[in-house]
């Protein structure tokens, strides 16, 4: 009998992972709502990146996997135009496993500096072919810089 481990599946290692895409992914939605106070968007953003540094090794897949919903969610509604709309769940458990397994790696190595640089490193990767997921654009309505050295 195959049994889930609770400690891959605690809820405060859930919603730990799900406030980080929550900050992470702000920005989107409150310049979708025109809610675009600058101050906001800065301290959001970085306490974004302050949990992405420090919360726990499992809870960094579900930032991962919640963050690639957050941020490509899209995907799934230009499917409507190919009228095959009703691959779109399966569409978004794709693209969350994908960015959770890549978060995931961001702490192979349980160290701040090695995640610090496997963040970094991963901006000037592209998995898809295109950068789907530019964590400098977190600042991009903010009062720091959205340049890669910025970021760093």
């Amino acid at each position: 009998m195959f049994l889930l481990k609770t400690e891959y599946f605690n809820k405060n290692l859930i919603i730990k992972g799900l406030i980080t895409a929550c900050l992470l992914s702000s920005f989107i939605y409150l310049s979708y709502f025109g809610f675009e106070i600058k101050l906001i968007n800065t301290l959001f953003g970085l306490y974004g990146i302050y949990l992405l540094l420090t919360i726990p090794r499992v809870s960094l897949f579900y930032a991962g996997f919640f963050i690639g919903i957050l941020w490509c969610y899209w995907m799934s509604v230009s499917l409507q135009y190919y009228d095959i709309t009703y691959i779109a769940p399966f569409l978004l458990l794709g693209i969350g496993l994908v960015f959770g397994t890549i978060f995931a790696l961001f702490a192979v190595i349980n160290k701040l500096s090695f995640r610090i640089l496997m963040i970094f490193g991963f901006l000037f990767i592209s998995p898809f072919g295109f950068n789907w997921l530019k964590l400098e654009l977190i600042f991009i309505d903010s009062y720091l810089s959205t340049t890669k050295f910025a970021f760093f």
